[in-house]
């Protein structure tokens, strides 16, 4: 009777256990395996690389999740945009990262100011960095030495010049 008893319990056990086993096993299954292109480049970085990340890591568990929404939709904007373009900014932000303090803060102040500019401002300054860039380059050379002048010369000096090129342009104006 007791052995009786034991396998019934055993059979009982075995019939509620094997579908939790199975599951267990599917579970497993449907895990993807770990990426080795992803492992090799993480072993392949410096410790400070890697310390870096992690400090990243930590800050970004840190965000409230809108912040986070935030990103992740930056993110596939940025995924989305053509490989040359993407190639671009990483290179652009390769050399953000090694400025100096000082020159990092002047840039992200001419960012925030550029944020800041009216569309219309913005289309008459690309228009004219166009102009600029198709010029040829001792035309383009010759402006370049020109602006390092002016940014030589003091406030009332440029406003004297302004004055005069507003005086010319008037008198040279069709009425």
């Amino acid at each position: 009777m007791k052995k009786t008893i034991n396998i019934t319990c055993l059979i009982l056990a075995l019939t509620f256990l094997i579908p939790v086993f199975a599951y267990a096993a599917d579970a497993q299954d449907t895990q993807p395996e770990p990426d080795t292109a992803l492992i090799k480049k993480w072993l392949s970085l410096t410790p400070d690389k890697r310390a870096m990340i992690r400090e990243r890591y930590k800050e970004w568990k840190a965000l409230p999740e809108d912040q986070k929404a935030k990103l992740r939709e930056k993110y596939q904007r940025f995924k989305a945009l053509p490989p040359l373009r993407r190639m671009q900014i990483r290179k652009n932000f390769e050399k953000f990262e090694k400025l100096s303090p000082a020159q990092k803060k002047r840039v992200l102040e001419r960012f925030k100011r550029w944020r800041m500019l009216p569309p219309d401002k913005k289309r008459a300054i690309r228009k004219a960095y166009k102009r600029f860039r198709n010029l040829p380059p001792k035309r383009r050379m010759e402006m370049i030495r020109r602006f390092e002048q002016w940014q030589k010369l003091s406030p009332a000096e440029k406003t004297r010049i302004m004055r005069q090129i507003r005086e010319r342009r008037k008198r040279h104006r069709p009425n």
